[in-house]
Parts: C-alpha cells; structure tokens; sequence
C-alpha cells in the first residue's frame, strides 16, 4: 500500500546570487575590466624591478602589482563570495549524522596550502635553530646568483660555452710529449759532457723539457687569446701580462736551444776527436746534422707544445674562470647544504607523509560523496565557476604577455622578484623569459 503522505523531496538549490555576481562579469580580452587592466601596463613595464605576490594567502601566486590591485579590485571579492556560497550549499545538502559534503579541489588546495605553510614555518625555525650555517647558505647563494648573472651575459656576448681545460689531460699529454722528446733528444749529449754526471745529464733533460713545456704554454696561451691582450678596442693594460708572457717564454725557450746547442756542440767535438783523421773534411755537415738537427728537433716539439696550448686554451681568459667561479660556489652551496640538511630531513619526510595522507583520504571520501545525487547541483556550479576562473586567467596572462613585449621594447631587462619554498632563498629573481613560464592559478581555499 502506498504512503499516503510520502516525504517531500528537498528542492534543487539555485544558484546563488555571489555566484551569478562572479559569472555575470565579463572576462573578454575586449571588455572594460580586461581593457583597465591593459591600461596598466605602461606604468609597470617602466620599472626595473617588480615584486611579485607571495605564495602563501588567498591571492594567486605570480601577480605583479598591478595584476594583484586589478585582481583584488575586479575578482576576488565576488569569486570568494561564490566560493563561500558553493561551500555552504554542500554543507547544507549534508544529511544529519552522516560526512559532510566536499569540494575536492578546494579540500586538496587548503590541504597544500596548509603544508606549505607548515614547511616554511619549519624552514624559519631550523634557520634560527643553524643561524650562523643559514647565513653562510644565504650568502653564497648571493655569490653565486651574481657570478651566474656575469658568466650568462658573457656567454651571451661570445655565443657559446666557456672553454675549461682539462688540467689532467693538458698537462699530461704535454709532459709525455716534451719529456719522452727531450730525453730521446738530448740525454745522449748531456751523457756525453765530461763534467756530467748521470744524475746531471737527466737534471738537464727534465729542466730543458720544463723550459721549452713552459716556452709552448705561454706562446700558445698568448696567441690564442691574442683578440683579448692586443685587440684595437682593448684597454692597453691587458697587454702587460701578455707581454710578460711573451717575454718569460722566450727567455726559457732560449735559454733551452742554448744549453742544447752548447751539449751538442761539445758531444760533436768529443766524438770528432776520437776519430781523428777519419773524421777530416766532414765536420761541416756533421755540425749540421749534429748540431742543427737536435736544435731543429727541440724546436719541432716546442711546436707541437705551442699547438696543443692553443687548442686547449679559451680566447677569453675571464670566460673559463667565471665558469670556474660558479662551479667552485654550486659545489660549495651544496656541501652547506648537505651539512644541514641531515638535521631537518625527518622532519620534512613526516610532514610530507602526513600531507600524502590527508589527501589521499580526502580523494577516497570525495569517490563516495560525489556520487550521491543531492550533491549535483553544487557541482555544477562549482564547474561554472572554474569555467570562469579560466577565463580570469585568460585575461592576467594576456596582461603578462604585453608587459613583457613592453619592457622589451623600452629595452628593459625587468628582475621579476618572486618568493619560492625553498629552505635557504626566500626570494629569487627571474628574468622575463623565466617570468613567462610561470605559471598562474587562481587558488581554491576551503572557506
């Protein structure tokens, strides 16, 4: 038999008033909100730093100023009224005893909120816990931002990488080539000097090898970065060094054909006088092939010395050791790092666990709640309002496109200062190009 009086079923919810206020404004790149926004620009592309909003609060991470005042002005006073109204319609389609209805987007975006906030409390804390090591991290971060910035702008200048050279295989391939040479070269003369001593005779190989190994490094060095120490637009005071250079490789290469030349010579003379008569008429092509052919050989491998150099050498002799400056200070950074990091690591593996927790909890209620009829109709209405957060940020990106072909064009290079979560650098600067791959979302609090 049927309930003569059955229950009345709850009637669907209409859609809020701050609901239909926030839907109702228009966000078309042609219409006068999004035309005030434009209007804007010129103002803020003129300056050469702006800072950005934070990323904790309610206001969406990123926004310049005029982005924030045009937000704070145009949108969020409706959008968080119609936040508010959603909510509540899912609080009141709740039966008694039984969970509450939610949004998951908003339960998910509180939740991150929260844990991020949490982790920037921690951050402060075991700052102040590890002043004096936090400190030292803040300042070489500082050093290496600044060494970064001078070492991009010269590569940009050259258009291409600095030219590190490889210490190991530099200095070893030079040595095997110059020292193996020498001695195949000029142990025998030295040997042969009657004055010389085994210990002596290998003493001099080693020391002409460095003389003519130092000779090929600082020519090949100075001719390579020739540009740099004598270019016409060059400061004249570069070139004392290279002069000096110059001047300490040709003392030492002399100074090694003169001690050659004089070994040489006297070995020929030893060994013409042991053959006497026999050796009558030869000894101007002797001399020459004794005495010019080493010569010839020792210079031969100052050559290859002198090519070798060149090759491994960078044409900027600043260039390699700006690179050197940010590697030195990226490794350094990191063992600062690392020193503090072991003492706050538990800590950030429970928060993170907890947070991984809570949403997962939250997407599993919100696979059952959403389901159940009664909560429809606030979804789509929340669907409604993301529809028109899209195009909110339709209209803030368009904005950031133009401010950022506006301060090109006034030939600004505009430091976009933006907060980050990161333990050591509460802010950083972004270029415009790194501005323009930021993202930009517009947040969704539980209220």
């Amino acid at each position: 038999m049927d309930n003569p009086n059955p229950p009345e079923a709850t009637p669907a919810p209409s859609m809020p008033e701050s609901l239909k206020a926030y839907l109702d404004i228009n966000c078309a790149l042609a219409g006068s909100i999004a035309k005030d926004l434009m209007d804007r620009v010129d103002d803020e592309a003129a300056k050469d730093e702006i800072a950005l909003t934070n990323i904790e609060g309610d206001t969406p991470a990123n926004l310049t100023n005029e982005m924030e005042n045009w937000y704070r002005s145009y949108i969020s006073p409706d959008r968080g009224a119609a936040l508010h109204a959603i909510c509540q319609a899912y609080r009141d389609q709740a039966e008694p005893g039984k969970a509450d209805g939610f949004i998951l987007p908003l339960r998910l975006g509180t939740l991150d909120e929260r844990h991020l906030s949490d982790k920037l409390k921690f951050y402060k804390d075991h700052a102040e816990r590890f002043h004096s090591q936090s400190q030292e991290i803040v300042e070489t971060h500082k050093k290496l931002l600044d060494a970064t910035h001078d070492y991009e702008t010269k590569k940009a200048m050259h258009g291409r990488d600095a030219v590190i050279t490889n210490r190991v295989l530099y200095l070893g391939l030079l040595i095997f080539v110059i020292f193996g040479s020498e001695a195949a070269i000029n142990l025998e003369s030295f040997e042969a000097l009657p004055w010389a001593t085994p210990a002596i005779a290998w003493g001099a190989t080693i020391l002409i090898g460095l003389a003519i190994g130092l000779a090929a490094h600082y020519h090949g060095t100075v001719y390579k970065q020739y540009a740099y120490y004598f270019g016409p637009a060059e400061d004249d005071t570069r070139r004392g060094p290279a002069w000096r250079m110059f001047a300490g490789g040709s003392a030492a290469l002399s100074a090694a054909l003169a001690f050659v030349y004089y070994a040489r010579s006297a070995y020929l003379s030893a060994y013409l006088g042991s053959v006497g008569d026999f050796g009558q008429g030869n000894e101007g092509r002797s001399f020459v092939w004794v005495v010019g052919g080493s010569l010839l050989g020792n210079f031969l491998v100052y050559l290859i010395g002198v090519l070798w150099a060149y090759l491994m050498h960078d044409p900027d002799p600043e260039f390699p050791e700006l690179k050197l400056d940010v590697q030195e200070l990226e490794h350094k950074l990191a063992l600062l790092k690392r020193g503090i990091e072991q003492a706050r690591i538990r800590s950030l593996e429970q928060m993170s666990a907890a947070h991984k927790r809570d949403t997962e909890a939250a997407r599993r209620m919100s696979s059952v709640l959403s389901a159940q009829p009664r909560y429809r109709r606030a979804q789509e209405q929340f669907a409604s309002l993301q529809r028109q957060d899209e195009a909110v940020i339709g209209v803030l990106l368009a904005y950031r496109i133009k401010l950022a072909q506006r301060a090109a064009s006034l030939g600004k290079r505009t430091r976009y200062v933006a907060y980050t979560d990161d333990p050591f650098v509460r802010q950083q600067n972004l270029t415009a190009s790194e501005y323009q791959r930021v993202s930009l979302k517009l947040k969704y609090l539980e209220s």
